[in-house]
C-alpha cells in the first residue's frame, strides 16, 4: 500500500548545506560548517551545521544541525521604500552565526540566502533589486566574513524546493547508503506560498524530469511546484473568491472557517470582515473550483493531476513523507499513529467532523491559541490534491483526499530548512 510520512519544514536547509560540502570538500577528516539563510515567504531563518568531511566521495557524511534562529517578516517585504531595511535585518542573523562558528572557520564556511515562494511572486524588477542588495552585503567581508559568491544567494524555482526536499527526506531515511537495493521515497512539501511534490516513478518521465547527480550517481526525479497553493495562498484565494461573488458586501460567511470565528482582511483597498460558518461540504464545493480535474482531451501528456498538469502514475506501494505546512492540521486532527502513519480516509472524516465545529470548542479541546485554528479547514485538501491519480485504468484520487482506503502516509518531524540545507551539500559532490 502506498504510505505517507510526516515532515514538518527541514527540507531547505538540508538542500543548502548540500552545497556547503563542495566548498569544504578539501578539508579530509575536519570539521566543517556551513550557514543557510531559509528566506522564506513569512521569514528568515538561519541554520548552522556541522560536518566532518569524508575521503570517500560515494558516501555522504551526518550533518548536524546545532543552531537556528528566524527573523521576521520575509525579504519580500522589503520593496520600494524599504530597501534600506535589508542591512539591519541580515546583520542579526549573521551576527547569530558568527557567536557559534570558530573564528578561524568564518571564512571557510560558506553562507547560503536562498529564498522561495514569498520572492517568485514579485514581478521581476522588484525581486532583482531585493536580490541585488542582498548580494551585494553579503560580498563585503566587514559584514559578512563567510565565504560567499554571487550565486549563492537565488531565488529557488519551485522545482529546486521539492528536490531538495526529495534528496533530505531519502537522506534521512538512509535511502542513499544502500540506493540500488533501497527503494526512495516521493516528498509533498506545503509552504506558505507553493506545494511542491517530487518522486522517482517506475516508469518515463514525459515532462518536468530533474535529474539529480549525488555521490557519483544519477536520479531521475519528476518534480513539480504549484504556486499559489500553499497554505497562506489558500486561505487568501477563498476570501477573494467570497469578495468577488459579493462585492457589495464588506462583511462576509466563509464556510471554511469555524463557527465563532472572525478574521479582517484588506482585498483591493477593502477592508472586508469574514465570520466563519463551519460547514466543510460548502468548502468543499468551493476548493474544487482551485483543485480541479480537466477533460481527457484538455491533458497532454497523459496522465493529469491538477488542472493540464502531468504527473506520472504513483504506484500503489509508493512512499511518500508529508513535509512542512501539512505536519500541524495532521497533529491536530488526531489522525497519527505511533509511527506517524495516517490514511487519506481518516483524515479527511477527521477534517469533516472538525470543521463542523465552533471555535471555542475547538480551544477547549486543543488548548491552542485561536489565530490558525480555521486554517486546518483548508490545509486538509492539498495533500491529497497534488498526488491523485487520474490514470483511467488504475486508482482515481479525488480532490479531497478522498483516495482510496487501503493507502497510508506517514508524517516525520524534522524541520523542512534543515533537509534543505543539506541537499545543497549533496547535490555539490
Amino acid at each position: 500500500m502506498m504510505q505517507f510520512s510526516f515532515w514538518s519544514r527541514r527540507s531547505l536547509v538540508f538542500w543548502i548545506v548540500t552545497c556547503a560540502w563542495a566548498v569544504a570538500k578539501a578539508q579530509t577528516e575536519q570539521q566543517s560548517y556551513a550557514i543557510i539563510v531559509d528566506a522564506g515567504s513569512s521569514g528568515s531563518r538561519v541554520r548552522l551545521f556541522r560536518w566532518t568531511s569524508q575521503r570517500s566521495g560515494s558516501h555522504l557524511p551526518q550533518f548536524e544541525e546545532f543552531f537556528s534562529e528566524k527573523k521576521e517578516p520575509g525579504i519580500s517585504t522589503f520593496r520600494n521604500d524599504k530597501l534600506s531595511g535589508i542591512k539591519p535585518y541580515l546583520a542579526e542573523l549573521i551576527e547569530a552565526a558568527k557567536r557559534q562558528i570558530p573564528e578561524d572557520k568564518h571564512q571557510l564556511s560558506p553562507i547560503y540566502l536562498l529564498a522561495t515562494a514569498g520572492m517568485r511572486l514579485l514581478m521581476e524588477p522588484k525581486a532583482n533589486t531585493i536580490m541585488d542588495q542582498i548580494r551585494k552585503l553579503l560580498s563585503h567581508n566587514d559584514y559578512c566574513p563567510f565565504y560567499f559568491n554571487q550565486l549563492q544567494a537565488r531565488i529557488l524555482s519551485g522545482e529546486e524546493e521539492g528536490v531538495f526536499a526529495w534528496i533530505a527526506a531519502n537522506y534521512l531515511n538512509r535511502y542513499f547508503d544502500n540506493p540500488v537495493v533501497g527503494k526512495s521515497a516521493g516528498i509533498l512539501e506545503l509552504g506558505g506560498a507553493s506545494t511542491q511534490i517530487a518522486f522517482i516513478p517506475d516508469g518515463s518521465i514525459l515532462a518536468d524530469k530533474f535529474p539529480v547527480r549525488l555521490a557519483g550517481r544519477v536520479y531521475p526525479l519528476y518534480v513539480h511546484s504549484y504556486l499559489y497553493y500553499g497554505q497562506n495562498f489558500a486561505d487568501l484565494w477563498v476570501k477573494e473568491y467570497l469578495h468577488r461573488k459579493n462585492r457589495e458586501l464588506t462583511e462576509l460567511t466563509n464556510p471554511c472557517m469555524l463557527r465563532g470565528d472572525r478574521s479582517v482582511v484588506t482585498i483591493s483597498n477593502l477592508k472586508l470582515t469574514f465570520h466563519g460558518s463551519g460547514d466543510p461540504v460548502k468548502c468543499k464545493t468551493l476548493v474544487d473550483q482551485l483543485v480541479f480535474k480537466v477533460e481527457p482531451y484538455h491533458c497532454y501528456p497523459k496522465p493529469c493531476a491538477i488542472g493540464q498538469v502531468y504527473q506520472p502514475t504513483i504506484s500503489k506501494t509508493k512512499t511518500f513523507f508529508a513535509l512542512s505546512a501539512f505536519t500541524y492540521p495532521l497533529k491536530t486532527l488526531g489522525v497519527l499513529d505511533d509511527t506517524g502513519v495516517f490514511t487519506p480516509a481518516e483524515a479527511y472524516e477527521a477534517a469533516i467532523n472538525y470543521c463542523q465545529k465552533d471555535i471555542q470548542t475547538i480551544i477547549n479541546e486543543t488548548g491552542r491559541e485561536p489565530d490558525f485554528l480555521s486554517v486546518e479547514c483548508l490545509m486538509e485538501w492539498p495533500l491529497g490534491a497534488i498526488i491523485y491519480e487520474t490514470e483511467r485504468q488504475s486508482l482515481i484520487w479525488c480532490a479531497r483526499s478522498e483516495m482510496v482506503t487501503s493507502a497510508s502516509y506517514k508524517v516525520l518531524t524534522p524541520t523542512g530548512s534543515f533537509v534543505i540545507s543539506i541537499s545543497i551539500i549533496l547535490i555539490i559532490l
